[in-house]
C-alpha cells in the first residue's frame, strides 16, 4: 500500500565563531567571540511504500527556509550570512525492529 503524508520541521541554529583578531571597540572592550541564530523551517508531502512492513521505502519533497536574525550576539549589524530558501527532494528505507 501506498501511504500518502505531510511534514513539516521548524529548527533552531546556532553558528558561533571566534575572530582571528580581537575586536576593541571604541569604549575601550575587546571582542573575541561572537554568534548568531537563525529559524530554519520546512514543509513537505511525502508517500511511503509498505509503511506496515519491517521494511518500507518513502520518497518526500521539501520547501524550505533559513532565515538569519539581523544583529549578532554581541551587537554587530549581520551582513554576512543572508536568509535562503531551498527545495529538497529525500528518498529513503525505514526498518523497523
Amino acid at each position: 500500500a501506498v501511504n500518502p503524508y505531510i511534514t513539516a520541521q521548524v529548527g533552531w541554529e546556532q553558528l558561533s565563531w571566534d575572530y582571528r583578531s580581537s575586536v576593541v571597540l571604541g569604549s575601550g572592550a575587546t571582542i573575541s567571540s561572537d554568534s548568531l541564530s537563525g529559524l530554519d523551517t520546512y514543509a513537505g508531502f511525502g508517500v511511503a511504500y509498505k509503511r506496515n512492513r519491517w521494511f518500507s521505502l518513502y520518497g518526500e519533497l521539501d520547501f524550505g527556509g533559513t532565515f538569519f536574525k539581523s544583529q549578532t550576539f554581541e551587537g554587530f549589524h549581520n551582513d554576512v550570512f543572508d536568509n535562503f530558501a531551498y527545495f529538497a527532494v529525500k528518498a529513503g528505507v525505514s526498518v523497523k525492529f
